[in-house]
C-alpha cells in the first residue's frame, strides 16, 4: 500500500473516528474506561484507511431489483457523479468503483447524466419540480445557484430522508450546521463530491523565488505553525520581490513579482479574517458587517493590491500560468491548479493557508469557491422513493469518504500535486479551516458576499465603505430577510 495512503489526516472536523476517540478520552465514566482503552488501542494498531473502512454507514441489507438511480450533475464537474470506465487514473477509477460497489450492494443501477452548465441545470430542475416529473433521484448542483433555487421551494428537505445520518463523517459538520435553518436542510455538502475539497482557497509559494530573495521558503511553514502567518506578514514578503525580467524599465506581466494575482479572490478575506456578514439568533437574522474591522479589512486589502510594489493584477488564467512559469512568489487560488496546471511545473512549490488577520486570530480560515457541487433532491420526488434515495445517498457518501476522498487527498493532491511532506501538513490545515455560512450558501450573488472585491473596485474610483454600504443596505437587507423568511413560513 502506498505510504501516503497511510497518512490520511484525522484532524479534519468531519472525522468521526477522531471525534469518537477525543470524546472518549475526555470521558470520566470509569465503567467504560476499559472498553475505551481497547478501542483506542485498536485504532492505533490500524492505519487510517483501514480505520475508515471499519466505520459503519448504518445501512440495511436491502435490494431494489435493479431499479435505476439517476444523478444529474453540472457539466463542469460531472466526474463528481461518475466516470464511464476504468482509465488508470487513481481518482477517477475510484469514483467508477464507488458507483459499481453501491450499485451491486443495493441492486440499484447508479447512473448519471450531465445537466449542462449551472444555469441550464437550474432551469431543468425547476421544470422538473413544476411538472412533478421525478426523473432524477439526485442532483449534484452548483452551490450558489442552488442556494438561490432553494428559496423557490423546489427541493426536498434532507431531514425527511431515512438513513441519511447527518452526524456521519462523510457529511462535513461545519456545512451541516451552516446549512440547517429552523430544523430544515435542503442542500447537503457531502464527500460524495470531491469538488468541495478541490474548490478550497489556499496560497501557493515558489520555493526557488523564496530562496533567490533570501526568504528561506521553509520559514513559511514555520510561520504557519507558529500562528504568525498574517496578511501583514504576507504583504512584507510580497513587497520584497520584483525583477524587471524583460529590461524595459516598465512593470508589465512579463516581469517577476511577489504576487501576480487577480483581484477577485479578495472576496475570501471576510472568511479568512473571521468577519461575519450576518448572524442568526432567536429565529432572527441580523447583518453584522458594518464594523470597524470591515473598514480595516478593505483598507488593508486595498493597500495590499494597489500600493504594494510586489503586486501585479491580471486575470485568472495568466495568474496560474505565470506562477507555473516561475514569475510569482505567491499564487492565491484554490486547489485546482495543483490537480492540473502545476503538475508539470519545473520549480518546486509549497502550499500554505490563506493568512490570518492578525496573530490573535486563533486559526486559519478560508472558504470554498461557489461552483462546487452540493446534493439536492427535486421536490417532485415521490414519498415512496425517499427510502431508496436516502440509502443510495448515504451509501455513495460513505463509500466516497472511505475510498474516493483518500484517493483525492493522498494520491491526486498530496502526492502528485505537491512537492514535499510539509505541504501535506499544510493542506490538512487549509481543509480544516473551511467555512460555509448562511450568506455564502443562500444569498450567492445577491448578498454582501463579494463586498471586499466590490469595495476595492469602488475605492479605486474614489468610493468609501460607508456610502457604499448605506447605498446597498436596503436592497441587501430585503434579500437576506427574504432568504431567511423561506425557513420560517
Amino acid at each position: 500500500m502506498n505510504k501516503f495512503t497511510r497518512i490520511i489526516c484525522f484532524l479534519m472536523a468531519f472525522s468521526l473516528v477522531s471525534s469518537f476517540i477525543v470524546s472518549c478520552a475526555e470521558s470520566n465514566d470509569n465503567a467504560n474506561e476499559s472498553q475505551q482503552q481497547t478501542e483506542t488501542e485498536m485504532e492505533e494498531n490500524l492505519n487510517s484507511l483501514e480505520s475508515r473502512i471499519l466505520v459503519s454507514d448504518g445501512l440495511p441489507e436491502i435490494g431494489f431489483d435493479g431499479e435505476e438511480f439517476l444523478i444529474m450533475v453540472q457539466e463542469e464537474f460531472k466526474y463528481d457523479a461518475g466516470v464511464e470506465e476504468i482509465s488508470g487514473d487513481v481518482l477517477k477509477d475510484e469514483i467508477y468503483n464507488r458507483n459499481q460497489r453501491v450499485s451491486e450492494r443495493f441492486d440499484s443501477d447508479v447512473k448519471w447524466i450531465s445537466g449542462g452548465d449551472y444555469g441550464k441545470m437550474s432551469v431543468t430542475i425547476r421544470k422538473t419540480a413544476q411538472s412533478d416529473d421525478d426523473v432524477y433521484e439526485l442532483c449534484m448542483a452548483h452551490v450558489i445557484q442552488t442556494g438561490t433555487d432553494i428559496t423557490s421551494g423546489i427541493f426536498c428537505d434532507w431531514m425527511e430522508f431515512p438513513y441519511v445520518d447527518l452526524s456521519s463523517p462523510w457529511y462535513p459538520q461545519y456545512a451541516v450546521e451552516a446549512c440547517t435553518v429552523n430544523g430544515t436542510l435542503y442542500a447537503l455538502v457531502s464527500d460524495a463530491t470531491i469538488t468541495s475539497a478541490e474548490s478550497t482557497y489556499c496560497v501557493y509559494f515558489n520555493k526557488q523565488i523564496a530562496n533567490d530573495f533570501s526568504l528561506e521558503s521553509s520559514n513559511f511553514y514555520s510561520l504557519v505553525r507558529d500562528k504568525k502567518w498574517t496578511i501583514d506578514k504576507m504583504a512584507e514578503h510580497v513587497k520584497l520581490v520584483y525583477n524587471d525580467l524583460n529590461g524595459n524599465s516598465k512593470k508589465d506581466i512579463n516581469d517577476l513579482y511577489g504576487n501576480l494575482t487577480i483581484l477577485f479572490y479578495s472576496f475570501n478575506s471576510l472568511w479568512a479574517f473571521e468577519q461575519p456578514i450576518c448572524e442568526i439568533a432567536d429565529d432572527e437574522i441580523n447583518l453584522v458587517l458594518n464594523t470597524e474591522k470591515t473598514v480595516s479589512i478593505i483598507d488593508k486589502m486595498y493597500s495590499f493590491y494597489y500600493e504594494n510594489d510586489g503586486v501585479f493584477l491580471t486575470e485568472y488564467k495568466p495568474s496560474k500560468d505565470r506562477f507555473a512559469a516561475g514569475q510569482s512568489l505567491f499564487l492565491m487560488c484554490h486547489f485546482y491548479p495543483a490537480m492540473n496546471e502545476l503538475r508539470s511545473m519545473e520549480q518546486d512549490y509549497g502550499i500554505i493557508p490563506f493568512p490570518k488577520w492578525d496573530e490573535a486570530q486563533e486559526s486559519y480560515k478560508t472558504t470554498i469557491d461557489g461552483s462546487f457541487n452540493v446534493l439536492v433532491v427535486p421536490s417532485a420526488a415521490a414519498l415512496e422513493d425517499y427510502e431508496r434515495i436516502g440509502i443510495i445517498t448515504q451509501g455513495l457518501s460513505a463509500d466516497s469518504w472511505k475510498y474516493v476522498q483518500p484517493a483525492f487527498y493522498d494520491t491526486a493532491l498530496k502526492v502528485k500535486g505537491t512537492r514535499d511532506e510539509e505541504s501535506i501538513e499544510m493542506i490538512d490545515i487549509v481543509l480544516n479551516g473551511r467555512v460555509v455560512d448562511f450568506s455564502w450558501l443562500y444569498l450567492g450573488w445577491s448578498g454582501f458576499n463579494f463586498i471586499v472585491y466590490d469595495m476595492l473596485n469602488a475605492k479605486k474610483s474614489g468610493g468609501d465603505f460607508s456610502s457604499y454600504y448605506q447605498r446597498e443596505l436596503k436592497s441587501k437587507t430585503k434579500a437576506y430577510e427574504k432568504a431567511f423568511g423561506f425557513f420560517y413560513k
